[in-house]
């Protein structure tokens, strides 16, 4: 395995953990969210309390008793009150720290899948640099048998029935043969088309570190699929916007 795959399957396990770790933090704070509104519900529930023993104070004292030896319905009340008032400290404690680790996560997670996004691409450039080196031959050969052609049309140009015949031209449609826009192709450069495949093999990368890389065969402009928009009717290949038939 190489020394990009080794950290792209690094990059993208930490992004897996990250998202577990999201997803719970996640049910913790609608958790405590939904703890903070039940406590201020059951605060509420009290709002009554403050005149109930204020009352109770002024009959004791119209009776000249005691006005602190508060009932027992009284007395639970209030603690009711304190404990729904300490839940929510509790409850908004819990929220704040709980944000706090969310924002940690997702800023974590970011960075992961940066790290991913970089280490797939430099796996991909692992690739290219296997078809440079092979292109690079190939250059050098194509080089090879031109000039071999030109010696060859210096040597068959003596002879000037052949010339005249136009059996030369063969020779020279291969010397100027270069790689251009090919009639058949819709509106994008072919080149577009395999870029869209090189991407899926990106995806495919992140989705899996240990996928295969491989070379994207032949595309044809029949594979080329064109998307028109139904509401302006434009053909959104000539916004360079187009889809590919799958890969076989």
């Amino acid at each position: 395995m190489s020394e990009a795959r080794a950290r792209l399957k690094e990059a993208v396990s930490r992004c897996s953990e990250l998202t577990s770790t999201i997803q719970t933090l996640k049910g913790v704070q609608q958790t405590a969210e939904q703890q903070i509104e039940a406590a201020k519900l059951l605060i509420e529930s009290f709002a009554d309390l403050d005149a109930q023993i204020s009352q109770f104070k002024v009959d004791a004292m119209k009776r000249k008793e005691n006005p602190r030896a508060l009932p027992p319905e009284l007395k639970t009340r209030i603690d009711d009150r304190r404990s729904a008032h300490d839940e929510l400290q509790w409850a908004r404690s819990a929220l704040e720290q709980v944000t706090k680790d969310l924002a940690t996560a997702q800023v974590e997670f970011a960075a992961a899948k940066a790290r991913g996004q970089a280490q797939a691409i430099a796996v991909l450039h692992e690739t290219g640099e296997t078809l440079a080196d092979e292109l690079f031959e190939l250059n050098a050969k194509r080089l090879d048998l031109v000039r071999n052609l030109q010696g060859l049309s210096e040597v068959c140009s003596r002879d000037s029935t052949i010339f005249g015949l136009g059996k030369m031209e063969r020779f020279r449609q291969a010397m100027n043969l270069q790689v251009e826009s090919d009639p058949e192709w819709p509106s994008i450069e072919p080149h577009r088309a395999y870029g869209k495949r090189w991407d899926a093999r990106l995806g495919a990368l992140l989705n899996n570190p240990e996928a295969e890389v491989t070379i994207p065969k032949r595309i044809h402009p029949s594979d080329v699929i064109n998307l028109v928009n139904p509401v302006q009717g434009i053909s959104m290949s000539l916004a360079l916007r187009f889809d590919l038939k799958p890969e076989e």
